[in-house]
């Protein structure tokens, strides 16, 4: 498993690959991403990848660290799927 930063162990579970950061605190199996041992993201049957939205104006605030972790998670996916998409132009 790749021991790397908290943005990279997202980058990984956004790309399929296993990471956990340095503190051990957020981890990924490719298909799960954990912080904690509150699950914060996942992959669906179609591979597609989904953030539970653990802020104020989601699903539930939990706390401001994970909120923050959520929003970056959002950031980077869209990221993430406008550079796929430019790739297959």
């Amino acid at each position: 498993m790749n021991k790397t930063t908290m943005d990279n162990v997202i980058k990984y579970w956004l790309n399929n690959q296993p990471a956990i950061n340095t503190t051990k605190n957020l981890k990924s199996d490719g298909l799960t991403l954990i912080y904690y041992e509150t699950p914060i993201g996942e992959t669906d049957e179609f591979g597609e990848k989904k953030i539970f939205n653990y802020t104020a104006k989601g699903l539930g605030f939990i706390t401001m660290k994970t909120s923050q972790l959520v929003n970056k998670c959002f950031r980077l996916l869209h990221l993430h799927q406008k550079n796929v998409r430019e790739s297959l132009l």
